[in-house]
């Protein structure tokens, strides 16, 4: 059984590493890795973090590489909502922010393609 302590540093990690993105050489790899390690942890993080992860990814989408977008926006709708609307009550910070994730995917998704994937 993994430590509880270690998910969350592992997941403050992530967090770090997706808002500093940017500053790394090799990004679409690196955001690439980033994904499939938080695809990996999401099932050992508790219900506030859960709950942060869709704003989360949305968010990543203006740091992320056009490139990588459409694997951010596949963990988006496949995993992490489904999620969410499973694990959360009707009064959720994940559900009520829906609207402003739109707002976030429709800004920095260039491809007409990658948003017609995020309407569900």
């Amino acid at each position: 059984m993994i430590p509880k302590a270690s998910i969350e540093q592992l997941y403050i990690i992530i967090v770090n590493l997706i808002e500093n993105v940017g500053k790394l050489t090799s990004m679409i790899n690196v955001c690439e890795h980033i994904l499939r390690t938080l695809h990996l942890v999401i099932l050992f993080l508790d219900d506030e973090q859960i709950n942060g992860l869709p704003i989360l990814l949305a968010t990543s989408v203006s740091l992320f590489p056009p490139a990588v977008h459409s694997n951010v926006i596949e963990l988006l709708c496949s995993v992490v909502i489904p999620l969410v609307y499973t694990k959360s009550s009707q009064d959720s910070y994940a559900l009520d922010s829906i609207p402003s994730m739109l707002t976030t995917v429709f800004q920095h998704v260039e491809s007409p393609g990658t948003s017609n994937t995020f309407i569900f």
